[in-house]
């Protein structure tokens, strides 16, 4: 439901002032740094509500809200310069609410009520670099007409924020509406590509890409294109695969890959082997003294071959959970962290495979060897469990990573269980890829 107030009258201001929730504890954190975070975003909403009464006081001045379901989802706010011309601002959507296409909306809905009245122009600031914004305002028809946003109402310019106009003629006059948002295609770069606005070349220059289909993370975040910010997922309308880095942190559809692909000088590598048809399969090459190494939803899983004398008899299976340094001391291994192993005494390191185990005394010396390439292991628990803490150096992704692993037949391998999930249910996924190391 589209609704529009010019005054505070009816409007449920505690489900109004939730949409600006995240700004308005960035304010709080900006102007009172020293109070605690809720009493300063208290303070902050106390400001906005003493503004909105200056604010509905102007003529032709009103607030546009987008509700669904009972909440408020998507609000701007719109001023009168002149009869025909309003200056569009504010426009801001409920955190939890986003990536849902509520803002282009409202937005179509707002120029569809305006529309009733005859021909206008709405103008707008957006901030450079804040892409989603930009092709929101393009995919309801706006147009970037200046490259330093001007303030109609205060006066002055705006370097760091693209100008906006969107212009309807009218059907009296047989004029047409601004022209379509561009679609991107396969062209000729320039200085002006919005897309490049994000400092893309800072973390993808150069970078090593790999082609895979997408599979949502397990924390229900979401992944965009890092250029033209496109949905990936499941669902239909979504990119179902694209390219990424190797920590999956950034995935790139294949439109812009085509466009960007010489300027940034991606290299692709296929994706370091097959699909398995089956657990069988992994099973036969193990048990040839295969190395196996799966990538599944960021997690890292090796399957090792054991031999006894020159037969293969079983493997151990090791499961990687990632970690930052900064919290090594805390991070769990299967029911104990690094800080209470080495406490124990149970954790021990090498410098190197030749070198003799010694006895990991603190983290801040347990970093020291991680960083200079070298590894740390601790016996725990019952059943064969062994810990390893190493350094993941993937293409140049540092994440230190903690795996258990475990003794299992090789018959046992299909069934086994790593992170809830059997090795059979894994390869089903078909997803799943190999790299045998032999």
């Amino acid at each position: 439901m589209l609704l529009k107030f010019e005054s505070a009258e009816g409007l449920d201001l505690r489900k109004f002032l939730d949409i600006y929730e995240e700004s308005s504890r960035e304010n709080a954190e900006e102007f009172y740094p020293q109070e605690e975070l809720t009493a300063a975003v208290k303070k902050v909403e106390e400001s906005f509500c003493e503004f909105l009464e200056e604010f509905f006081r102007k003529p032709g001045s009103c607030y546009w809200i987008l509700e669904k379901n009972g909440v408020y989802r998507s609000a701007l706010r719109l001023s009168t310069v002149e009869e025909g011309f309003y200056y569009l601002e504010a426009l801001e959507t409920r955190p939890d609410s986003r990536r849902k296409g509520f803002a282009a909306e409202l937005m179509l809905g707002v120029i569809g009520e305006l529309k009733k009245a005859g021909p206008f122009r709405i103008c707008d600031c957006v901030l450079k670099d804040n892409i989603p914004s930009v092709r929101t305002h393009e995919k309801c028809g706006f147009r970037i007409v200046s490259e330093a946003g001007e303030d109609y109402l205060c006066g002055g310019t705006k370097d760091w924020e693209y100008g906006f106009e969107y212009r309807y003629n009218g059907e009296a006059d047989g004029a047409e509406e601004a022209p379509p948002p561009v679609t991107f295609s396969k062209q000729a770069l320039d200085e002006d590509d919005i897309r490049l606005l994000a400092g893309q070349e800072e973390y993808l220059k150069f970078k090593h890409l790999h082609k895979k289909k997408y599979r949502p993370r397990f924390d229900g975040a979401e992944d965009r294109c890092a250029f033209c910010w496109a949905k990936f997922g499941e669902s239909e309308g979504e990119l179902h695969e694209g390219y990424c880095s190797a920590d999956e942190a950034h995935w790139i559809c294949g439109l812009c890959f085509d466009c960007y692909k010489d300027k940034f000088g991606w290299q692709v590598e296929d994706e370091t082997g097959r699909s398995f048809a089956s657990a069988e399969e992994l099973v036969d090459l193990v048990s040839r003294g295969g190395e196996i190494e799966l990538r599944y939803h960021g997690i890292l899983y090796n399957v090792l071959p054991m031999f006894t004398r020159e037969t293969v008899t079983s493997a151990k299976v090791g499961v990687g959970r990632p970690f930052g340094p900064e919290r090594l001391a805390a991070a769990d291994l299967d029911g104990k962290t690094v800080a209470e192993l080495i406490e124990s005494g149970s954790m021990v390191f090498q410098l190197n495979r030749e070198a003799p185990p010694q006895r990991v005394t603190s983290v801040e010396q347990l970093l020291f060897v991680l960083g200079a390439d070298g590894f740390a292991t601790a016996d725990h628990g019952e059943d064969g469990y062994t810990l390893l803490v190493r350094v993941d150096d993937y293409e140049g992704m540092i994440t230190i990573v903690g795996m258990i692993w475990k003794d299992v037949m090789l018959s046992d391998i299909p069934d086994f269980k790593v992170n809830g999930s059997r090795i059979r249910d894994i390869i089903a996924d078909s997803e799943v890829l190999f790299r045998p190391d032999k």
